[in-house]
């Protein structure tokens, strides 16, 4: 029989007397462990005496409860023997004297790739990052080699560095993992480029392990542009004046949250802003003043200003609970932070007095979609937050706007 996924599946043993005889007889049994066993929780042992009545043909059973569950396995077997006949002296033995029960496993698990897609930078790597996930439970650990590909994006071109190698899972589900490829910048003004990230030869122990999104696309979005100048006029795009502020990464690092931010706008950012980080929100930041609170039961808060400001056009800041930055007070994070939880993050977060923030970006000048928002970016690893002094707003030199 198929295990089934939850409750016990019932096994049915049929015991038969071949031929009749002029007395009743009792036979004793039990279930006895090979690749299954009672110790592993896969069936519930049993024991006890059937009793014949001698006629010829006769059939007695024996239920043995197999117990169900979701994880891939191999099929398993388990026996009942078949012992001490009493038969009142007459001729009746044991042909066999052991059944097998089969138990089938009817469970599969998959393991997919995202996609990622990033600006490149004008120079030195930038890091593209992509979740790849086991789907369901597995009772052994699984191996899945990635490699990277050309598309649009080739190594010939310096695009990209490329990469092979194997990811090991443990069998949790949900279990992810990442592989990274970095991107080289450039100041070229060019076309969005793609390059892939493959995924093979699954190796799970003879498991139904197969392989379900197996490609993922990288892809490289274009950040180098120019004046347009029709003369003799000189046309000026709304929101060209402006600084823009985005969240380029956001990561569990050993002990910390490390969120990166930059200014892909014009001008410089001179004024405080926050900064949230949402810990499995039960839904999305998607817009201003909706701050960690408002979504959730944890995040943590940056008040950027002070030394942080100018933050000037194309210039990134890196935050981390254990900078000046980090507002403790304000923040409320879990002890742990288990891997494959949803992370985001929203620069310029908040401002009790503005439907904008703290700063006017040129996205919002433009009517533009808003992009302040990075995430769901799911935890690679457990995260212990690391204890921060809290340090007095004054040391920061900065004013922040009201949450």
């Amino acid at each position: 029989h198929e295990e089934g996924d939850a409750s016990a599946t019932s096994f049915v043993f049929s015991v038969t007397l071949s031929a009749a005889i002029d007395t009743s007889l009792t036979v004793d049994y039990a279930t006895a462990a090979d690749t299954a066993s009672a110790t592993d929780g896969d069936y519930l042992p049993t024991s006890g005496t059937l009793a014949f009545d001698g006629t010829a043909g006769e059939t007695q059973t024996i239920t043995v409860d197999v117990a169900g569950d979701a994880v891939v396995e191999l099929d398993e077997r388990f026996h009942v023997d078949l012992s001490n006949v009493s038969a009142a002296g007459r001729d009746v033995t044991l042909s066999p004297g052991r059944g097998t029960g089969t138990i089938l496993n009817d469970d599969n698990a998959t393991v997919s790739i995202g996609n990622a897609e990033r600006e490149e930078g004008d120079s030195g790597p930038t890091t593209f990052a992509f979740s790849v996930t086991l789907s369901a439970a597995v009772d052994t650990s699984i191996a899945v080699d990635y490699a990277t590909a050309d598309d649009s994006a080739t190594v010939a071109d310096g695009d990209y560095v490329p990469v092979n190698d194997t990811l090991i899972f443990g069998g949790t589900a949900g279990e992810t993992l990442t592989v990274t490829v970095d991107v080289q910048g450039d100041t070229t003004i060019e076309s969005d480029e793609t390059f892939l990230v493959a995924l093979t030869d699954v190796t799970a122990a003879g498991r139904d392990v197969t392989l379900a999104d197996e490609q993922g696309q990288g892809i490289i979005l274009n950040d180098d542009d120019s004046a347009i100048v029709y003369l003799p006029m000189v046309y000026v795009l709304a929101g060209a004046d402006y600084p823009d502020l985005v969240v380029d990464e956001l990561a569990v690092v050993g002990d910390e949250i490390q969120i990166v931010i930059r200014n892909q706008g014009a001008a410089p950012v001179t004024d405080a802003f926050w900064v949230d980080a949402y810990v499995d929100p039960d839904q999305p930041p998607t817009a201003v003043n909706e701050t960690w609170p408002t979504v959730g039961d944890h995040g943590a808060v940056w008040g950027v200003g002070g030394n942080a400001l100018p933050l000037l056009p194309g210039r990134s800041l890196t935050l981390t609970l254990n900078d000046a930055y980090y507002e403790p007070a304000l923040s409320h994070l879990p002890a742990a932070i288990a891997a494959g939880t949803p992370l985001y993050a929203q620069v310029d977060s908040a401002h009790a007095d503005t439907d904008y923030g703290a700063v006017l970006e040129a996205h919002e000048v433009a009517g533009d979609p808003y992009n302040n928002v990075l995430g769901p970016v799911y935890a690679a690893s457990y995260l212990f937050p690391a204890v921060t002094p809290f340090i007095e707003p004054s040391q920061r030199g900065a004013v922040l706007p009201a949450r």
